[in-house]
């Protein structure tokens, strides 16, 4: 296979002439225009993905009442896009090795939003069930590529704040659907808010096609020509080539990787473990409130837009604490910033559902802080 003698020789470290190690390469060299546009295209896949998992928060209560169904009845509703995230992310890795990151994300991308509009159509619970479980397949296996992508070519040093900064655009698609929402359902119904979210994305498709480049990386692994490398990764880094280089990835061959039996390997367990329970910590409380809080606040009296602008607001404050959190853990260290950005999350969470005793204890705790 053409660049496996190479790899196989940078593992045992001979050397070789005009050898460019990709990520070393990228590490070292100034951050391209390219790369922040990369940055900003990614953006946009994950604030499509935001606006998707947002979106039947919002619309629920209008269902719920031109259905006339119960909350419960429609729970499966809410919970099936989950469940398709889980399957879309499993899919995602050995899909995108075999097929390309590239060729993955678009596909995901197209497949979201064409049924986040088939779902503007939906009829009965179980329609839009099944619809939003295929959703959130493509949105699932949509995440993973576009942050592999992304860490593949950002630089180290600032590799962190580049994939937070991606990561809020998350955030501002649930926000942005949440206002839209809000200015959609009284003129026109909720179906339209479907509608903007499978336009956005589809919308991209063209986008991602044309701009978005491969992994060289991954190019490298599958034995791709140094041609094909040197022109994908001059186009991101800005740099020219001779044409006499070989590149190499210091990753394993893609036949000998075993993604689940790596990811339980010595000296990966407990991480993958901390992160698995980080990420559904995370997503439990982002799911529930952006999947019921319209509801309840519109239970309680608020109108529906209320309920949307005011729901909207979490997600905002969200993309606000993202990039602080990017910009610390590029300063100090990771584990710990996450710790305290989920120990402030879990304190404001209860903060929201007993406020007045949170009053009560800032007074008791703070207030004579404050006056000193």
């Amino acid at each position: 296979m053409p660049g496996s003698a190479e790899h196989a020789a940078a593992s045992v470290g001979t050397p070789l002439a005009n050898t460019v190690d990709i990520k070393v390469f990228i590490d070292e060299r100034p951050i391209s225009a390219f790369q922040w546009f990369l940055v900003a295209t990614c953006f946009l896949v994950v604030v499509a993905d935001g606006m998707d998992v947002a979106i039947m928060g919002f619309v629920t209560p209008s269902i719920l009442r031109d259905w006339s169904i119960s909350r419960p009845a429609f729970g499966i509703v809410i919970s099936a896009a989950p469940f398709g995230l889980v399957i879309g992310a499993l899919v995602a890795g050995p899909s995108s090795d075999r097929f390309g990151r590239k060729v993955v994300l678009i596909a995901s991308v197209l497949l979201f939003g064409l049924l986040t509009l088939a779902a503007a159509w939906a009829s009965t619970p179980t329609e839009m069930a099944v619809l939003r479980l295929l959703v959130g397949m493509g949105m699932g296996a949509a995440m993973p590529n576009a942050t592999t992508l992304m860490s593949e070519y950002a630089p180290q040093r600032r590799r962190s704040l580049m994939i937070t900064v991606m990561f809020t655009g998350f955030n501002l698609g649930s926000a942005a659907v949440g206002l839209a929402a809000g200015y959609l359902i009284p003129l026109h119904g909720w179906r339209s808010v479907l509608v903007l979210g499978g336009a956005v994305p589809l919308l991209l498709v063209p986008v991602l096609t044309v701009f978005l480049p491969e992994s060289a990386r991954l190019l490298a692994l599958r034995g791709a020509g140094s041609g094909t490398i040197a022109a994908t990764l001059g186009r991101v880094t800005g740099h020219r080539f001779s044409g006499s280089e070989t590149f190499v990835s210091a990753e394993p061959p893609l036949q000998a990787r075993k993604p689940i039996g790596v990811l339980f390997s010595r000296g990966y367990g407990v991480t993958t473990v901390s992160l698995w329970v980080t990420y559904f910590m995370g997503l439990l409380v982002i799911y529930l409130l952006t999947g019921w809080l319209p509801t309840i606040m519109k239970d309680v009296g608020l109108s529906i837009a209320t309920a949307a602008n005011v729901t909207a607001m979490f997600q905002i404050g969200g993309t606000v604490g993202a990039i602080v959190v990017g910009w610390a853990m590029d300063k100090a260290r990771p584990a710990f910033v996450i710790g305290a950005a989920y120990l402030g999350g879990g304190l404001a969470s209860l903060c929201f559902r007993n406020w007045g005793w949170c009053r009560r204890s800032w007074r008791r705790w703070c207030s004579p802080w404050a006056s000193a």
